[in-house]
């Protein structure tokens, strides 16, 4: 859809004053980082649905619901993003300046340790909650300028977490 809308508005449609450079933008980056071809679709499905959805392809079924605790966090993100809305972000792109009031309402609900163990100040969630927080986040008027603002948090420590010694854990998640 968007690439039509692109195609509508030509070369204006990659100038950033306009609406659509934005959205295609986003669209571009939702098809990068969404996965492959497989699961796209249910990542889809579950953004436009109220509770997953089921999706049947050629020879396969997927069924995709998410649970009372994952609706929670899908729920809890939509808050977040609904203060943010779509002028913060034309405003932040304009601007060229990073979002940190967005950065730091995520992290004062303690959105950006989603993943990280609970030992180390994180809420010792998994990926499908950290995919599900992403994916409500691309949802909020911020698309891929929101999600990137966060991702690193999610992601960067991993390896430190893995295979860090203690004193380096201590070292670089030691709030105190």
């Amino acid at each position: 859809m968007v690439d039509e809308c692109l195609q509508f508005f030509g070369g204006y449609g990659y100038m950033l004053e306009f609406p659509i450079a934005r959205a295609y933008i986003d669209s571009r980056v939702r098809r990068i980082a969404g996965g492959s071809s497989e699961v796209m679709p249910i990542s889809s499905a579950a953004r436009y649905s109220n509770n997953g959805a089921i999706m049947k392809g050629k020879e396969r079924e997927w069924i995709f619901n998410l649970s009372e605790d994952h609706l929670a966090i899908r729920e809890a993100i939509k808050r977040i993003c609904s203060k943010f809305p779509d002028e913060y972000w034309s405003q932040k792109d304009t601007a060229a300046e990073f979002p940190h009031e967005f950065h730091r309402a995520m992290g004062q609900d303690g959105w950006l340790g989603i993943t990280m163990p609970e030992e180390l100040g994180g809420s010792g969630l998994g990926v499908t909650e950290a995919a599900i927080m992403m994916n409500a986040v691309a949802a909020g008027g911020g698309g891929a300028a929101a999600m990137s603002t966060i991702q690193i948090n999610l992601f960067a420590p991993h390896p430190i977490v893995v295979l860090g010694t203690p004193e380096q854990k201590k070292r670089m998640f030691d709030a105190g």
